[in-house]
């Protein structure tokens, strides 16, 4: 999901402020209503609400809205182990060790 503006979620608060529906907002910004939710859950796990603090800046409202980057690695979810590769042949799966190159191949 490509992010908003932070000019149009301070919008987006400023409308639920003035007691406008998730729908209206979405309307309003020409959003999906989901995208309208997924914000409004956003701001309020972090406790935000309008009027924002004067203080807070862009940066750091994204920074509260989006604590986790794409790319980067949560230490709370296990990763795969990247060593092997599942390929799908034919109606069966099947999963292979990859060759790594400090491996000798043998023959």
């Amino acid at each position: 999901m490509k992010r908003l503006p932070m000019r149009k979620i301070r919008e987006a608060l400023r409308l639920r402020a003035d007691g406008f529906s998730g729908r209206r907002v979405a309307q309003s910004l020409s959003l999906g209503r989901a995208t309208i939710s997924d914000y409004f859950r956003r701001a309020d796990v972090e406790g935000l609400s309008w009027p924002l603090p004067a203080d807070l800046s862009d940066a750091d409202l994204e920074q509260r809205l989006f604590p986790h980057f794409p790319g980067e690695v949560r230490r709370d979810m296990p990763q795969p182990d990247w060593a092997y590769r599942v390929e799908l042949d034919g109606q069966s799966m099947r999963k292979t060790k990859l060759k790594t190159g400090d491996e000798s191949t043998q023959s």
